[in-house]
């Protein structure tokens, strides 16, 4: 049995006025995980794509699972996952976010933050954002305010809240390379189904490995399983609310 681990990728084509490609660092959080993705714009696209994917130059010692979702100008998203070695994608519909920008401002981090509110899957979410950064981008499916998304977090209960938290802001000459040539599409419903069972074949294998001295396998530089699946799901609760 192999680990699910997911990652996720969103690539939007937009106008950016500034011609240097730039990486942006966002932390998301919920009770359980905390997951380190990046942010990379250029002038054709952004990627939003977990921070050890795009830095990844061996295999793992536990196969991962990857998600790419590509976010277009109509606001039609792919997702692309890979569950051991096999590429798949559908097309899933997202909603478009409707905000309103609130009389609120404050200072953090040296940055002028201005307050949004949005309507996501019946939540409500708070996002604040950079309008000195004229780049309408942000974490995950969070776009189009007048400015960069500097976090944004639901209004659930602490024990459900998610946050997505910008960490650092850096020009880079590269963005990394991505190939879904090789994926095979299947309908919102055959996916689904595949999560699931990849899911209960975590379950399984954590069970099981859980009476092994994973240490030993590692030389004790080994991330737990049960940390990489709380990583993996983090966004994967998302990812099947809008699909």
């Amino acid at each position: 049995m192999k680990n699910v681990i997911l990652i996720l990728c969103f690539i939007t084509t937009y106008t950016c006025t500034s011609a240097q490609k730039i990486n942006i660092s966002y932390e998301i959080k919920n009770a359980k995980a905390i997951v380190p993705y990046l942010l990379l714009i250029d002038q054709q696209r952004s990627v939003f794509i977990p921070k050890a994917k795009c830095m990844q130059n061996t295999e793992d010692i536990i196969p991962i699972i990857s998600s790419e979702v590509i976010v277009e100008k109509t606001t039609n998203v792919k997702i692309f996952d890979k569950v051991g070695k096999i590429g798949v994608y559908f097309m899933p519909k997202v909603q478009k976010l409707d905000w309103e920008i609130v009389d609120e401002i404050k200072e953090e981090n040296g940055f002028y933050l201005k307050k949004a509110l949005t309507t996501f899957q019946g939540k409500q979410w708070v996002a604040w954002f950079i309008e000195e950064i004229m780049i309408s981008e942000g974490p995950f499916i969070f776009k189009g305010l007048p400015g960069l998304i500097y976090s944004v977090n639901s209004e659930n209960d602490e024990a459900n809240k998610i946050i997505f938290q910008l960490t650092e802001i850096i020009e880079k000459q590269e963005l990394c390379g991505l190939d879904f040539s090789n994926y095979k599409e299947l309908t919102e419903e055959k996916y689904k189904s595949t999560i699931k069972s990849s899911a209960e074949v975590d379950s399984k294998l954590l069970e099981s490995l859980m009476k092994l001295d994973i240490s030993e396998l590692s030389g004790g530089d080994f991330e737990s399983l049960n940390d990489k699946i709380l990583k993996s799901n983090l966004l994967r609760d998302l990812l099947i609310q809008f699909s």
